[in-house]
């Protein structure tokens, strides 16, 4: 299996996971030329911007993956999403997150920046 399968894989563990816990995703692999929220979702006031990580055999942790760089995209990307829908962000809590998905187990970090 290639990375990215492994990746699609993931993502979709991931989606099912949000959805057990009680999220409405509102978009999958929100692309702009400069880059990609992997889930967006909405649990009651918050919408979370999701990326989300699938390593099968890792060294590191995935929240070492969320650079300064990755954080400040997924930030404007955030911004572009809410204003193309003409939402205000006051009117929501924001939750920039991470899903850590592994063979046998799911992580959900919220709030991280």
């Amino acid at each position: 299996m290639n990375k990215t399968s492994v990746g699609r894989q993931g993502e979709k563990l991931g989606e099912l996971y949000l959805i057990d816990k009680g999220h409405t995703i509102l978009q999958k692999n929100y692309r702009k030329n400069f880059g990609e929220i992997d889930i967006i979702s909405q649990l009651e006031n918050t919408l979370y911007f999701i990326e989300v990580k699938t390593w099968i055999s890792a060294i590191s942790h995935p929240l070492e993956s969320l650079t300064n760089k990755k954080c400040d995209k997924m930030r404007k990307l955030a911004k572009i999403f809410m204003y193309e829908l003409g939402w205000i962000e006051s009117s929501y809590n924001i939750s920039f997150s991470l899903l850590y998905v592994r063979k046998d187990s799911i992580e959900f970090h919220t709030d991280l920046f």
